[in-house]
């Protein structure tokens, strides 16, 4: 069994370059994701749970979103694993640019740091231009509790489309909804 471990400065380096372009999507894209989210089919998503390794120190009420990534859909590679709690999660590593007609997978992770409750996730891939989504779905409701950290894999389909998208994956309870963009380009 194969685990990677992305370090801090892996992370400062990627999050220094992220932020030194400018990706602000269109008003049209994130209308067009808004709506298709809300339009969102249940789908089948792989979800797994998992307490979560460390207590915040600083209470979140609801649920928040702490990742949204494509990458190819895999089998029996974990590369998702939260230290020190042996949680183990089999989703390919996030992938900004892939091949239009591929299989695919949009994972999105939240946390619930003190909400009790329902809670869903949901996604859209739309053009950074704006227009229809090329992809849409949700997962069932669940129960969540405070203290766990939430994964969720939604299978699909890459079109024959090449261009700039943004994926937007959304965490939702009754206390509100917690909403990560990120960027795909397909050739």
């Amino acid at each position: 069994m194969r685990t990677f471990v992305i370090s801090a400065v892996t992370l400062t380096l990627t999050l220094g370059a992220a932020l030194a372009a400018d990706k602000t999507p269109s008003a049209a894209a994130l209308k067009a994701a808004d709506a298709a989210i809300a339009d969102a089919p249940v789908v089948k998503a792989r979800i797994v749970s998992a307490a979560l390794p460390t207590k915040p120190a600083l209470p979140y009420i609801g649920i928040q979103a702490t990742s949204v990534t494509t990458s190819y859909q895999v089998s029996g590679l974990p590369t998702f694993l939260a230290a020190g709690s042996g949680f183990d999660y089999d989703v390919a590593l996030p992938l900004s640019a892939m091949l239009q007609g591929d299989a695919a997978a949009v994972s999105f992770t939240m946390t619930s740091d003190t909400y009790t409750g329902y809670c869903l996730a949901a996604y859209a891939i739309v053009p950074a231009a704006g227009g229809t989504a090329i992809g849409a779905g949700k997962s069932a409701a669940q129960g969540c509790q405070p203290g766990y950290i939430y994964a969720f894999s939604f299978p699909l389909t890459l079109p024959a489309a090449p261009g700039d998208y943004i994926v937007v994956g959304v965490g939702v309870s009754s206390a509100g909804a917690d909403k990560l963009i990120n960027y795909l380009h397909i050739n």
